[in-house]
């Protein structure tokens, strides 16, 4: 990186700080995401949201490897730079993007480096506004289509399609803040992370999903999905970090209750309360949803603790007949309104007879875990066998105990779900010979859900082979395998769902 190294002028140098502690990413043009190599993918790593590109070159013979992984860098392909370190070794060691991923890799295996012009960027903004002119964005737009989450975006300092013109990227659901929609026929004008004139693709620009911006990409899928399924309303898609109150919950509620079948009662004109007339607090409470208090006074506009929402909900869901673990448990002390409306979300996925499981954000312990266990026998679930935590420790049946080695947690990761174990964090995979838990880097690792007919659904791998049992008989301490489909009961699996927290 002797280029980026070089002394330069005070101004600039200053400049280059400026670009130093700016996050931004550096991922491919609008393209799909690939795999490595026949085995292995990187569409199970999560895809980063911004990061500036400082400088960019080629892996050299045999390619870039990525410590630590199975994975790396084709021979010839370009290598976008972040920044970099030296290791206890003496090694130097660089941060780099790859399929919009980040990465780290060994800096002899890059070839050519070279700056990026993400300092003329930079003063592209210093300058124009030096004449008078404050630089700012006219309206924002979210990138790409966040429901088809495996893409990634370049970020230009012109508009030309050139790797030193590359100063950066967004993945899908990142904002941008767009000064000229229209600076030609191919290119958009951004003001980039508010400190950069910048140029993007125009067909990369969603402005029908703006008001999707500024949340991460996990609550975007969510929250869209809400709208679609009429759970929310224009009011709460905004001001997302808000504290929800106690109305707000009163008309998502309604809103779910209707959502999920339920038929509405003629709605009353007389208010149980003196402080609100609002008319989903009224519905609310003729659902039974909400009820009277001693001195007539509901609080509409009150912020809701997590406690409180708890509690709601149950409500909700007991005067729907929904069992309670259908309810995402929360304890978050307090509540926002995008927190409120994948809760909402996430209760009516589970009340649907199809495509009824649902996946949690990583880590959020306070997420729905699962026990699976086979249609022919209730009474045994998947186990990681000996509460193993290392890789390729066995998966099979064994006797329901409770134990945080039955509970699985799903994960959405790029458009995929994978099944993790609670206990090791690690994530099923499997071959026709054995199951086994896993680090995230296998196709196999993909998994789709089959709903049958009878409540049942088919776990079905990233090769399409079945989780199956392999000597065919649902005991406790039963192997399991990956197979081709059969169709028979050995192939089914049930769900229960159970709060985490």
């Amino acid at each position: 990186m002797k280029n980026i190294m070089r002394k330069r002028s005070l101004r600039t140098a200053i400049c280059l700080m400026l670009v130093l502690v700016m996050c931004v990413t550096i991922l491919p043009e609008n393209v799909q995401a690939a795999s490595s190599a026949a085995s292995f993918t990187t569409d199970l790593v999560d895809l980063n949201g911004w990061e500036m590109i400082r400088a960019y070159g080629k892996a050299g013979k045999g390619g870039v490897s990525f410590p630590s992984t199975s994975l790396g860098i084709p021979e010839g392909e370009t290598v976008y730079v972040i920044d970099g370190r030296s290791t206890c070794e003496g090694k130097q060691l660089y941060r780099v993007y790859y399929e919009g991923r980040v990465w780290s890799a060994y800096s002899n295996n890059i070839l050519n480096l070279k700056d990026t012009a993400a300092v003329d960027a930079y003063m592209a903004k210093q300058k124009r506004e030096s004449k008078g002119k404050k630089v700012k964005e006219k309206k924002d737009a979210v990138v790409g289509n966040v429901t088809d989450p495996l893409h990634y975006y370049y970020v230009y300092a012109k508009p030309k399609v050139t790797d030193k013109n590359c100063i950066g990227a967004v993945c899908v659901g990142d904002t941008m803040q767009v000064i000229n929609a229209n600076y030609n026929s191919k290119w958009a004008e951004v003001l980039w992370k508010s400190e950069f004139i910048g140029y993007i693709q125009k067909d990369c620009l969603n402005y029908a999903d703006a008001y999707l911006g500024y949340l991460d990409v996990r609550s975007q899928q969510d929250i869209k999905q809400a709208k679609k399924a009429k759970l929310t309303y224009s009011g709460i898609l905004k001001d997302y970090d808000k504290i929800l109150t106690k109305k707000e919950f009163c008309r998502l509620a309604v809103n779910w209750y209707k959502a999920t079948g339920h038929k509405l009662p003629k709605q009353s004109k007389k208010s149980p309360y003196t402080d609100t007339k609002d008319s989903y607090v009224i519905m609310a409470y003729q659902i039974g949803i909400i009820k009277s208090t001693s001195d007539k006074k509901f609080q509409p506009d009150k912020k809701l603790s997590d406690t409180q929402f708890n509690k709601l909900m149950k409500s909700m869901l007991s005067v729907a007949k929904v069992q309670k673990e259908v309810s995402p448990y929360v304890k978050l002390y307090e509540i926002t309104r995008s927190q409120a409306i994948r809760k909402f979300y996430r209760a009516y996925r589970m009340v649907q007879k199809k495509d009824y499981l649902i996946a949690g954000d990583e880590y959020a312990y306070n997420d729905v875990v699962y026990k699976i266990s086979p249609a022919d026998n209730p009474n045994v679930c998947l186990d990681v066998f000996n509460k193993a935590n290392e890789s390729g420790a066995e998966i099979g049946l064994y006797k329901k105990n409770g134990d945080t080695n039955q509970k699985f947690l799903l994960y959405n990761v790029n458009g995929f779900t994978i099944i993790n174990n609670v206990w090791s964090q690690k994530t099923m995979n499997g071959t026709t010979q054995k199951v086994y838990q896993d680090y995230r880097e296998y196709e196999a690792e993909k998994m789709r859900f089959q709903y049958n007919n009878d409540g049942t659904v088919c776990i079905i791998n990233g090769d399409g082979l079945y989780l199956d049992i392999k000597d065919g008989q649902a005991v406790s301490g039963a192997h399991l395998i990956f197979a081709p489909k059969s169709g028979s009961s050995t192939q089914k699996w049930v769900f229960t769902a159970q709060q985490y927290g």
